[in-house]
């Protein structure tokens, strides 16, 4: 069994509330874990600490990418007085091998953003299965996230897995693992790769279609929203 919770995106309350409900059991967050809008910075900071210091497997999202010294993007909410201070915790963090870009757990593919139907046609079909599935996203991630874009200065991570689609405001036909949005691509995430949990774009509660796929993004609801797989769809537990 696992708790999977979406963008934290500094909420203290909330990663306190995630890693303390049933602690016994694996907990995997889906990335976002700084960059807020309201949030003060301390907070953010001891947020992010918490979660690298935890034992919780912690995927990487495009705001966390964003600090590293060889990054593929700066998205809105990056934090000009902070980025120094997560960019030490994030290189750190990535040097350990502490954060990855995909993981599978209890039958589901875990990523930031969900994997397109475009992306999960370049999985080789012996490797679909959620397991197989994110093996193959972290070594093409690895593989490719310090490759230059072309025309790019100083920005990384060459190829598909870090597309930003036109709809987010990217150059790109569809959204990679980081980025892809579908509720506004309006396509639905690939059954290639089995059942799929991400985050990334915001709802006002959990929305997806049970046993296939759910979108966990609830960054500003006032329910701490996460995701057991034991039961099978999102709720919602108690914080301060």
């Amino acid at each position: 069994m696992a708790v999977i919770i979406g963008d934290i995106h500094g909420n203290l309350a909330k990663a306190k509330a995630f890693l303390s409900y049933k602690p016994e059991e694996e907990h995997v967050a889906l990335g976002d874990y700084v960059d807020s809008f309201t949030v003060p910075a301390l907070q953010q900071i001891v947020c992010l600490k918490l979660l690298l210091e935890s034992n919780c497997v912690l995927l990487w999202g495009n705001h966390d990418l964003h600090y590293l010294p060889q990054r593929p993007w700066v998205c809105s909410g990056y934090q000009q007085d902070n980025a120094d201070i997560f960019r030490d915790m994030y290189v750190n963090a990535s040097e350990n091998k502490r954060l990855q870009a995909a993981y599978a757990v209890c039958g589901w593919l875990c990523t930031h953003a969900g994997v397109s139907p475009e992306i999960a046609e370049l999985i080789p079909p012996g490797n679909r299965t959620p397991t197989a599935a994110a093996s193959w996203l972290n070594a093409e991630f690895e593989r490719t996230r310090q490759e230059p874009q072309a025309g790019q200065l100083k920005i990384y991570g060459n190829g598909p897995l870090y597309y930003i689609a036109r709809i987010r405001g990217g150059r790109d036909p569809y959204g990679g693992i980081f980025w892809f949005d579908t509720f506004h691509e309006g396509v639905a995430p690939s059954p290639l790769v089995g059942k799929q949990l991400f985050s990334h774009t915001e709802r006002s509660e959990p929305e997806g279609v049970p046993g296939e796929w759910w979108d966990l993004d609830t960054t500003n609801s006032l329910f701490c929203w996460i995701f057991d797989t034991n039961e099978g769809c999102p709720k919602h537990i108690p914080y301060l």
